[in-house]
C-alpha cells in the first residue's frame, strides 16, 4: 500500500479587515464641520481613495479648510469653534452655510455674521457679528470688510474702521459715496 499523499495544511483564517466604503469616508468629510476636522478627514479621504470620483470635491474641501485653518489661527481674527457648531433649531440655510464656512466659503461668512447683524447691540451677538465678519473679510469678501468698518465706525473704533475700509478696498471693492459731507 501506498502512503496518502500529504495535502497541504490550509492556512489558518484572517479575520477581514473591513475596509471603510469610499461612500462612508466621504460622508466623515462632507459631516465635518470645525476646518481642522475637515481638514484631517480630507486628507484621510485622498490618502485612502486614490482615484475615487469624489477626488475634486475632497481636493477642494481641503484646500477650503487648510486656508480656513490658517485664519482661525490670527489673532485678529475672534471666532471660535464655538461658532461652528449645529444647534437644534438652526434654520437649514444657517447650518449650510456653517458647513461652507468651514471649507473657506467667503459669502456663506458674511451670510452668517449679517444673520447676527440685527442682534449686534447685545454682547454675544455683537461679538458673533465681528468674528464671522472678521474671518469673511480675512478669506478676501471685500463687502464683509466695508460692512465691519462701518460697525467699527458707530462703535467710535476709528483704527479699525480705517483698517477695514483700507481693506475692502484692496479686496476690490468699491465703498459707495459718502453722503456726511454739507453741500456749500
Amino acid at each position: 500500500a501506498t502512503p496518502a499523499p500529504a495535502t497541504p495544511e490550509a492556512a489558518p483564517a484572517t479575520p477581514a479587515t473591513p475596509v471603510a466604503s469610499e461612500e462612508d469616508d466621504w460622508a466623515k468629510v462632507k459631516a465635518a464641520i470645525w476646518p481642522a476636522e475637515v481638514q484631517q478627514r480630507a486628507q484621510a479621504f485622498l490618502r485612502d481613495h486614490p482615484g475615487s470620483r469624489f477626488d475634486g470635491s475632497a481636493q477642494a474641501a481641503l484646500e477650503g479648510a487648510q486656508e480656513a485653518a490658517r485664519i482661525l489661527q490670527r489673532p485678529d481674527v475672534r471666532l471660535f469653534r464655538s461658532a461652528f457648531q449645529l444647534p437644534e433649531g438652526m434654520p437649514e440655510e444657517q447650518r449650510h452655510d456653517i458647513v461652507r464656512a468651514a471649507r473657506g466659503d467667503k459669502d456663506a461668512a458674511a451670510r452668517l455674521g449679517r444673520n447676527y447683524l440685527k442682534d449686534a447691540g447685545n454682547g454675544p451677538y455683537a461679538t458673533r457679528y465681528e468674528g464671522w465678519m472678521q474671518y469673511a473679510a480675512a478669506l478676501g469678501n471685500g463687502i464683509a470688510s466695508y460692512e465691519l468698518s462701518g460697525f467699527y465706525r458707530a462703535a467710535d473704533q476709528p483704527q479699525l474702521a480705517s483698517r477695514f475700509e483700507s481693506r475692502s478696498r484692496e479686496l476690490g471693492y468699491t465703498p459707495p459715496p459718502s453722503l456726511d459731507n454739507v453741500r456749500k
